[in-house]
């Protein structure tokens, strides 16, 4: 019951009919009256968990209370009350049955609203279920797979993509594994009795398990029930009924046949049932996914679909006869045709029809050479019996005979043994065995990718094992060879290539090897013949190289000797003994290798097989020996000791075989050799031998060995008697020489020559003032003191013509000389000769690569001259483009730098990086032309000398500070252009002169150019506009003239210039406006003229302008858009007008420098709105009006302001006492009138200097003077100031000047004066001053100007303590005189001269004078 769904429904006035599988059906519209139930009845019907109804079911069973429900009949309410009565005491009985009740109650009302079809059919089968007498009927339902969603689903609903997904997935897989299957057709060789148990077991397993091929052939064959299905499923049609259910027929026989391929393709049980276990799921998919799909993991549409499906049910089709069992007799087929299919593998697999018949076995001999005696072809045996295992037997016994077994027991593996083992006994005596065991797999290819060992333990390398074709056997295997009865005849002498300096260790081997001979009848070892060298050393005996089944072996006769071979006379220089000897000791019976001592093999050749076995050691590589333990008699190539051999035939044949080097092959196999060769081929080149054969005279053979040019040519004959023709004349006598040098790294060297003689005498033999004959002379060129001789001739001077000759000598030739020899008479002879570094003068009159080294008149007797060092090929080469040839031994800077590198190369190698070379060449020539220390150029890479950073090895900055490194005194070489790679040039402070280049133009990388304080002159080149990376240029400080070049303009990074302090003229070029990135323009101290440019306010980046000390007039323009600008300084120029307003624009201005010009017109309001101004200076102009009030106010940072000497009238604005910050006030020489004002200067609290002088100040000097105690200089003199001086002034004792002179002043000096200790000038006449001269004043130690008489009315003396201090420093005084007299003082002379007060110089703020 818990497991029984009930759904109950009861209609009280609708005829309805309850359904407890959720189906609602009419009962009034489609049942008989006599089976119609009234309008009070409940009918209730049951289903199992998924709804579906079992076939022939019986009727069921229900409680009691249930059962009564039932039973109860009739109209009448009382029947009804019963029925409710029975119904709730059977709901309350169990709450779980009411639960259910409810849900499929909800579920019953959905269902009635989709399903109005099929109702009479339905009800029937409602009355059925409930019936007492149920009818028995054979019903059917659906397959329980995706293939049903194909055909009773609507077309691109869910259910239906849900099924063709799951379709394609099946097909696919099964696609692939066949496909894979079919491919490598690894069907393997034999399988044991179980597994062969567990195939046939399998094949039944898995034609019962394929139930899509049983219920696809009968729905395809009966078609049952389709009329219902129809009638069920909206979706449904008969094509597409046909389709799903042929591709489920598909799916099956596709299974059925993958199963079965990857059932007999298992060859141990394991893998059979891990394929039929994939196999197998891949075909259940169907059905694992219609059961995701009825339990809602893929969503409600297919688990409603799924669960009609389910619900579906429909009469079988019972037929009679052979048609009713169709469908069984083609599965029954099917299932006869897969075991036949697998009675036919089984059939292959005991003919052995899959095992390769023929097999190549290539072995290794690191470990052990012996084996490969056994690299061959094998051939396989079948086993005695259907079920045993095959054999692989070697094809050539003749090299060795060898077996390959498979081993039952506790082995289970491939092992290999040689034939001699019986095969019963090759698993316990096995030479090689596979590591893996193989329990199932006859197939010997299996195990090729296995480690093999020997008996030992250790493995073996290389080996390898490939199936061999049975038409290509004798092509894979090669020819076995037939001892005398071969019918190619071999090699019978082997030489060593030329090429290969032969076998060497210890002792000296040969180079050429004949066939052994005993009885004049060739003798063989292994089929292969034996060679004997031709050098035979009485100790060791004959050299010997013999075959040993892999690989061929070089020994001397002693290296086969035993001590008991030796005890027995062992004639070494015999062939016969020797034979003997080899014979002796090969083991025919075991593996055909000769047993020697350790160390007997010298020389072992590479692995030899059939394939590439020739018969002979020709075209082998070959290696020392190397004995791989104590106990190893064979020994194996040691691949990491290669010996330099190579043989070849030694007899000659003039097809196969011919001699070398045009040589002639003879009728006997012997060469006839031209061209200096020897040899049995004429293989031996006549290299190196001193004498120059042209036939050799090329590259590969390295120029005849060097033989036909000076400097590679050994031996006394070297040149000699070579040369027939010289200088354009057939010589009379062969000289020494050598016309022949063809050898590119050899340099052409030209000597042009010309002589004359006196026309006077006859031709023929000249005689001289002697008596003698002057026949000819000799030109000589000489190196190394005459052990290398280019050139001797003796020339006839009856040839008086230009002529040249051209030597071809080495590389970087030095030490050497030219000599005139044998000219006997001086008033008959004069040449002239040239040395040439190259060629002559070409047809045209060009030169060709060439640079004059020497030229030299007036020859006219015996002398010798020097020849200088030839430059490096490869350094010409590298600088052809760069340096001029007509620099070259002239002895400038360029050419000291190309010696420089000469000798570099020399002492070295020619660097093959162009670009580095280069470089290197710019910067020695740099250092050479600047002056620069020796030491600063040497041999370490350039990135390493002082003065010069690199990146990615090219030298980007070079710097020289002339006063902590040096003062440079040169020239700046024009090479500064070859360094493109420099970003940065800052060499300052030195000597250096002349112009500078136009070749700057091309450092297009420079970002700084710096030759401050120098001394160069000339103009700045124009194609300094071509440095577009230029950020600074810094050429302060120089000599330079002219205009500054417009093309800076288009210098658009620039962000600095100064050109200070040099001598450039003309106007500033309007093109200066283009620099917008420009912060700095510092140009004073030049003789520039002319109006400033407007286009000067376009430069926006511009913080600091200094154009101080020039001739520039006109008024400023327009700055306004300078908005950056913190500094202006343009003092002692000519710029004249009104102040410029447009500065008021400028909010960061903190420097304002207009000096000394002829500005006129009063200070602008609108600059109240400077309030950045730190420094303002506007002294020697010509202002006018009175001080502004907002000075005092506008300009609280203002810490200077320097106004003297302009013409401004008024007092002191009562707002400067706002300026506490000032700290120079400068109004002297100006027009101002009115009191010093207390409560200003009170507020002065930083004043250092104040300038009140020369004007018309009146009243009393305030005691808040006292207040500036940081103020060391003061200076109030020419004014109307009254009044005593005050007190609080001496307080101020910082103060090193004091000026008051010519003013009112009353009353006495004070003591307290003494305070004023650091006063140098002090002035107090021209007062009312009374009294006496305090002797105080000697407390001011470094006095060195007092004027104090004048005009005022002292007594008494002067102290001669003050007297002693002014004339220690040497004081400037009005009191000198008397303090040399000791006079007292009296009125002052009327005529008095006033000391002119000396007026402190103002500083102006300029720009640094370096950076």
């Amino acid at each position: 019951q818990a497991q029984t769904t009930f759904a109950i429904k009861f209609e009280l006035t609708m005829p309805k009919m309850v359904a407890m599988d959720g189906i609602l059906r009419d009962s009034k519209a489609d049942l008989p009256p006599e089976q119609a139930p009234t309008p009070k009845t409940a009918t209730l019907s049951l289903g199992d968990e998924n709804g579906r109804r079992r076939e022939k079911a019986p009727p069921r069973k229900f409680s009691n209370d249930i059962q009564e429900l039932l039973e109860i009949g009739g109209d009448e309410e009382a029947d009804m009350q019963e029925r409710l009565m029975l119904l709730e005491t059977s709901v309350m009985k169990n709450a779980e049955i009411l639960q259910a009740m409810r849900r499929a109650n909800r579920n019953l009302e959905n269902t009635v609203r989709k399903e109005e079809k099929n109702d009479e059919q339905r009800t029937k089968m409602l009355l059925q279920q409930f019936s007492t007498k149920a009818v028995e009927k054979d019903l059917r339902t659906l397959s329980d797979d995706v293939y049903s969603f194909l055909f009773c689903s609507k077309i691109c609903s869910v259910p239906s993509w849900i099924g063709m997904g799951t379709v394609f997935i099946q097909f696919a897989v099964f696609a692939l594994f066949l496909g894979d299957l079919l491919n490598t057709n690894e069907i393997p060789a034999n399988v044991e009795t179980m597994v062969r148990v567990g195939q046939a077991g399998a094949i039944l397993i898995n034609f019962m398990a394929q139930t899509d091929v049983r219920t696809s052939l009968r729905a395809l064959l009966y078609q049952e029930g389709v009329e219902e299905i129809e009638d069920n499923f909206d979706g449904f049609t008969r094509t597409r009924y046909l389709v799903g259910n042929v591709l489920m027929l598909i799916q099956g026989l596709l299974g059925t046949v993958v199963s079965i391929q990857l059932i007999v393709y298992s060859d141990n049980i394991f893998d059979l049932l891990l394929n039929f276990t994939a196999v197998m799921f891949v075909s259940e998919l169907d059905e694992l996914v219609f059961y995701m799909a009825r339990n809602a993991y893929l969503g409600v549409k297919a688990e409603k679909l799924a669960e009609e499906i389910q619900n579906c049910e429909f009469d079988s089709q019972n037929r009679k006869g052979v048609s009713g069992y169709m469908h069984v007799i083609l599965f029954a087929i099917l299932v006869i045709a897969g075991y036949v299919y697998f009675a036919i593998i089984i059939a292959l697999q005991v003919e052995n029809t899959t095992l390769p018949e023929y097999v190549k076995a290539e072995f290794g001999d690191a470990v052990n050479p012996t084996l490969g005696l056994y690299s061959g072809c094998y051939m396989m045996k079948a086993g005695s019996d259907w079920s045993a295992r095959v054999t692989y037997e070697q094809v050539q016994t003749e090299r060795g005979q060898g077996r390959f077994t498979y081993c039952y027991g506790d082995i289970r593996s491939w092992t290999f043994s040689p034939l001699k083992i019986a095969e019963e006994d090759a698993c316990g005596l096995p030479t090689l065995r596979s590591d893996e065991e193989r329990p199932t797999s006859y197939d010997l290819l299996d195990a090729k990718g296995d480690q093999w060992k020997l008996d030992s333990g250790n493995p073996i390398q290389s080996f390898q094992l490939v199936e061999i074709e049975e038409d290509r056997v004798a092509e894979e295997c090669g020819e076995e060879f037939g001892g005398a009865d071969r019918e190619e005849e071999l090699c019978p002498i082997l030489i060593m290539d030329q090429s290969f300096e032969g076998f060497s260790d210890d002792r000296d081997w040969s180079r050429s090897y004949n066939e052994m001979l005993v009885d004049g009848k060739s003798v063989y070892f292994y089929q292969h013949p034996i060679y004997v060298g031709e050098y035979m050393d009485e100790k060791e005996g004959l050299e010997l190289i013999f075959f040993t089944g892999r690989r061929w072996l070089s020994t001397t006769a002693k290296g086969l000797l035993t001590e008991a071979d030796i005890e027995g006379g062992v004639d070494l220089t015999s062939e016969a003994e020797m034979l003997s000897l080899l014979r002796d000791k090969t083991d025919v019976t075991d593996f055909r290798l000769l047993s020697l001592e350790p160390g007997a093999y010298a020389f072992i050749s590479e692995a030899v097989d059939q394939a590439n076995d020739r018969g002979t050691p020709l075209g082998l590589r070959w290696y020392h020996s190397r004995y791989g333990g104590s106990d190893a008699n064979f020994p194996f190539a040691d691949i990491s000791r290669p010996a330099d051999a190579l043989f070849s035939c030694g007899k000659c044949d003039s097809e196969g075989n011919p001699c070398r080097f045009e040589g002639v092959c003879l009728a006997d196999g012997t060469c006839d050799c031209k061209h200096g060769a020897t040899g049995k081929l004429c293989e031996i080149k006549p290299l190196g031998d001193g004498i120059c054969h042209p036939f050799f005279n090329k590259g590969p053979d390295d120029f005849d060995g060097g033989d036909c040019c000076v400097s590679t040519c050994q031996g006394v004959s070297c040149g000699v008697g070579d040369m027939t023709e010289a200088f354009g004349q057939e010589l009379r006598r062969s000289g020494n020489g050598f016309p022949h040098c063809k050898d590119p790294e050899m340099v052409p060297l030209t000597i042009t020559m010309n002589h004359t003689i006196d026309r006077g005498f006859y031709a023929g033999f000249l005689e001289d003032s002697d008596g003698g004959t002057f026949e000819s002379y000799f030109v000589e060129v000489s190196c190394h003191g005459g052990d290398e001789i280019p050139l001797r001739v003796a020339l006839d001077p009856e040839h008086p013509k230009k002529a040249s000759q051209t030597l071809y000598v080495a590389d970087q030739m030095d030490a050497c000389e030219i000599s005139f020899l044998g000219i006997q008479s001086t008033s008959l002879f004069n040449a002239t000769f040239q040395l040439i570094d190259g060629y002559p003068e070409d047809a045209e009159g060009v030169v060709v690569a060439s640079a004059e080294m020497r030229d030299i008149s007036n020859v006219t007797k015996d002398a010798a001259f020097t020849i200088p060092t030839l430059y490096a090929k490869c350094l010409k080469e590298t600088l052809k483009d760069v340096v001029d040839t007509s620099t070259y031994y002239s002895g400038t800077y360029q050419d000291e730098a190309m010696e420089w590198m000469n000798e570099e190369i020399r002492d070295g190698r020619c660097s093959n990086d162009q670009e580095w070379r280069i470089q290197r060449y710019a910067l020695v020539a740099l250092w050479r032309a600047e002056g620069s220390p020796v030491e600063w150029v040497n041999k370490n890479d350039q990135c390493l000398w002082s003065r010069i950073n690199c990146k990615d090895n090219f030298p980007v900055v070079i710097t020289h500070d002339g006063d902590t490194t040096g003062r440079l005194n040169g020239t700046l070489a024009t090479e500064i252009g070859l360094l493109t790679h420099l970003e940065r040039l800052d060499v300052f402070t030195n000597d250096l002169t002349g112009t500078l280049p136009t070749e700057l133009g091309l450092l297009t990388k420079l970002t700084f150019l710096g030759y401050a304080e120098n001394a160069h002159t000339g103009t700045i080149p124009t194609e300094v506009g071509q440095l577009k990376a230029l950020e600074e240029l810094m050429l302060w400080h120089n000599f330079l003239t002219g205009s500054i070049p417009s093309e800076v303009g288009l210098l658009s990074n620039l962000g600095q210039i100064n050109l200070q302090e040099n001598y450039l003229s003309g106007g500033l070029p309007s093109e200066l406006g283009a620099l917008t990135k420009l912060t700095r323009l510092t140009l004073h101290t030049n003789s520039l003229s002319g109006s400033l440019p407007a286009e000067i306010g376009l430069m926006t980046s511009l913080t600091n302008v200094v154009m101080t000390g020039n001739w520039l007039s006109g008024p400023i323009p327009d700055l306004s858009k300078l908005t950056g600008l913190d500094t202006l300084i343009m003092y002692t120029n000519d710029l004249t007008g009104s102040l410029p307003s447009s500065i008021t624009k400028l909010p960061n201005l903190y420097t304002l420098n207009l000096s000394t010009n002829k500005f006129s017109g009063s200070i602008p309001d609108e600059w109240a709105e400077l309030t950045s101004l730190y420094w303002m200076i506007m002294n020697k102009n010509q202002l006018t009006g009175t001080l502004p009030e907002f000075l005092g106010t506008a300009g609280p940072n203002l810490s200077r302001l320097v106004l003297d000497s302009n013409q401004l009238v008024g007092s002191i604005p009562d707002s400067f006492a706002n300026l506490s910050n000032m700290a120079r006030l400068r109004l002297q020489n100006n027009l101002l009138t009115g009191e010093l004002k207390p409560e200003v200067m009170a507020g002065w609290t930083s004043m250092g200097q104040l300038h009140l002088s020369t004007n018309q100040f009146v009243g009393t000097l305030p005691s808040e003077i006292g207040l500036l105690s940081s103020m060391d200089y003061f200076e109030a003199n020419d004014n109307n100031l009254s009044g005593k001086i005050p007190e609080e002034l001496w307080t101020v004792t910082n103060m090193w000047a004091l000026y008051l002179q010519n003013n009112q002043f009353s009353g006495s000096i004070p003591t307290e004066i003494g305070l004023l200790s650091n006063i140098e000038d002090l002035d107090l006449s021209g007062n009312n001053l009374t009294g006496s001269i305090p002797s105080e004043i000697a407390l001011m130690p470094n006095l060195i100007w007092f004027q104090i008489l004048q005009g005022n009315s002292f007594t008494g003396t002067i102290p001669q303590e003050v007297c002693a201090v002014l004339t220690a420093n040497q004081a400037t005084s009005d009191v000198m005189d008397l303090c040399a007299s000791g006079a007292s003082i009296g009125p002052a002379p009327i005529e008095a001269v006033e000391p002119v007060e000396p007026e402190p110089i103002e500083p102006a703020p300029v720009e640094p004078a370096a950076p």
